[in-house]
């Protein structure tokens, strides 16, 4: 059995979510089974529990043993009630009122649409009849696109392991570091990029040397 709150309003009970008694009902809840609070019943307890968009709120308990039964409702209105509750896809009547979908139905699509989504290549939207494996990149591809855009990044990489270990200066193809050199330097945090070799070094400063002359005598 439930402790009682020891917080009290108009000498009320107050109770917080999950730890309500289970013999008393909301009138919300009442209304679910059609009883509704009888013409002079009041509440035995209050329950206090936070609403979205009106904040916390204090709502009447009351014991369904003195409650009254609601009307019986119309034929029309259990065939609008059930028609509420009906789900239009898979056609089962459920216990709330259904939104597009039911619950069932919205985690099957959520699970055909992961499954969709592993067999379709991330590269050309083509999709397969059994889910694909991954690119170099992590992202579910196709044989081709796999082929391709691993070759593409592997070219890619060649080319800037090239641009690194040759001479900065252009048209010269002066190997100025190894693979290994490169790597180590990376590793203790001195690589600072590619550099000019001796003799492009040599012309580029000569080359500025003339040019700072040159900007004297037109001074």
């Amino acid at each position: 059995m439930t402790e009682p709150s020891t917080v009290t309003v108009d000498s009320l009970p107050v109770y917080k979510a999950g730890e309500v008694p289970e013999h008393l009902r909301t009138a919300t809840q009442l209304k679910a089974d059609r009883l509704k609070p009888a013409e002079s019943q009041q509440p035995v307890a209050l329950l206090s529990m936070y609403r979205r968009g009106h904040g916390w709120g204090k709502f009447p308990l009351y014991d369904p043993a003195q409650a009254a039964p609601m009307r019986p409702i119309s034929a029309k209105q259990q065939q609008a009630m059930t028609a509420r509750r009906t789900c239009p896809e898979c056609r089962q009547i459920c216990a709330y009122v259904v939104y597009q979908r039911c619950e069932d139905c919205r985690q099957r699509a959520q699970q055909e649409a992961q499954h969709r989504q592993a067999r379709t290549c991330h590269r050309c939207r083509r999709e397969s009849g059994a889910r694909l494996p991954t690119d170099v990149h992590g992202w579910w591809a196709c044989e081709y696109c796999r082929i391709y855009y691993a070759t593409r990044e592997q070219a890619e990489s060649e080319r800037l392991a090239a641009f690194n270990r040759t001479c900065l200066a252009h048209d010269c193809t002066t190997q100025i570091a190894t693979d290994e050199e490169i790597a180590a330097a990376r590793g203790a945090g001195t690589w600072r990029g590619p550099w000019r070799c001796p003799p492009c070094t040599q012309r580029w400063q000569a080359a500025d040397g003339r040019q700072a002359d040159s900007d004297q005598d037109a001074a």
